[in-house]
């Protein structure tokens, strides 16, 4: 890498507030050496940091210096001003990371031991996030999880209903490009498809897999509610444009050529 590329992303990363003294300390506890130096992971604002040790974090092969953003987001990138939440990271278990990957302040990471998050590229997750795995969470590449909502794997306790009594623990997995609108709960055994969306405010505890990719689902617990609903994967105010000043509807179709020139460049 560059001289001058690493001194101005040193420059770009000052300027958001970055917690300097953490982010060595995450790079250097988590990372064998050569790794480390490359600082892949940045942290941002008020960080409480548990369990880390050697190895708890795998990253892409093509990872980057700041590939990975934790505690930071939309009051820091946009305005710079200093964080409001304190964000929490406690990793026991193994997470496996991609690159370009932005998990915002006020967050909440708990990974038990013998537990395995795997979070894809371009994964955004927004503020006040909380995420707790006793024994897998998978989310794929592209996906966008709104702020305030949680994600775990495991009910944390057990019941008795009608005389049976279900395991507390149980699978999550999101396919790619999908999108939790803000104060969603994802309950232990929820498989979403890829391209999938959730209404805000919903709950999901089921495996929908069955339902297909492109569908959008909402409720308490949430259902089916529509086919042929997908985020699209491209810069909103690139979609702006293609509006041209007036409400009507577009086709995909029509502006297909201009939409895929923007595609993952979010």
């Amino acid at each position: 890498m560059k001289v001058n590329t690493v001194i101005s992303k040193i420059r770009e990363t000052l300027k958001l507030h970055i917690n300097i003294s953490k982010t060595l300390y995450f790079n250097f506890k988590v990372f064998e050496l050569r790794q480390a130096l490359r600082l892949p992971v940045f942290l941002y604002g008020k960080v409480q940091l548990e369990g880390l040790h050697k190895g708890c974090v795998e990253l892409s092969t093509n990872s980057r210096m700041g590939g990975v953003k934790f505690g930071g987001g939309w009051y820091t990138e946009i305005y710079g001003c200093s964080n409001r939440f304190k964000s929490y990271l406690c990793i026991k278990g193994k997470m496996i990371v991609g690159t370009d990957v932005s998990i915002n302040q006020g967050a909440v990471f708990s990974v038990n031991e013998n537990a395995v998050v795997r979070i894809g590229d371009r994964v955004r997750i927004s503020e006040r996030a909380l995420l707790h795995s006793k024994v897998s969470i998978t989310i794929e590449d592209d996906c966008l999880i709104g702020w305030n909502t949680q994600i775990v794997d495991s009910d944390f306790h057990y019941t008795l209903n009608n005389g049976k009594i279900k395991h507390r623990n149980s699978p999550v997995y999101f396919g790619k490009n999908v999108w939790l609108a803000n104060s969603v709960s994802i309950m232990k055994g929820t498989l979403l498809p890829a391209n999938s969306v959730v209404a805000s405010n919903s709950l999901v505890n089921k495996d929908f897999s069955a339902s297909g990719e492109r569908c959008l689902f909402g409720g308490t617990p949430a259902k089916l509610l529509k086919h042929n609903v997908e985020r699209l994967l491209h810069k909103d105010s690139e979609i702006d444009k293609l509006f041209n000043d007036t409400t009507a509807e577009l086709t995909y179709e029509d502006i297909k050529n201009e939409l895929e020139k923007s595609k993952y460049n979010l």
